[in-house]
């Protein structure tokens, strides 16, 4: 069971990180982010940056899980 927790870790921190990079990507909104430009996400870079802090944050807290068993 312990691999199988450690892999849904992995893969919600991948998914985090791949959440986080399409904020970044260029598409019609209603007004532009705060680098000036038209993104999936008007709060960019922002959220980026908000999404990554998160995915460290699971990657801290699957460490410190790994090392206490």
């Amino acid at each position: 069971m312990k691999r199988r927790s450690d892999t849904l870790w992995r893969g919600l921190i991948l998914l985090i990180l791949l959440l986080a990079a399409a904020t970044l990507w260029p598409h019609s909104a209603s007004k532009p982010n705060a680098l000036g430009y038209y993104s999936v996400c008007p709060f960019a870079p922002w959220a980026t940056l908000i999404m990554i802090a998160m995915a460290g944050a699971i990657q801290w807290v699957r460490r410190r899980r790994r090392a206490a068993h």
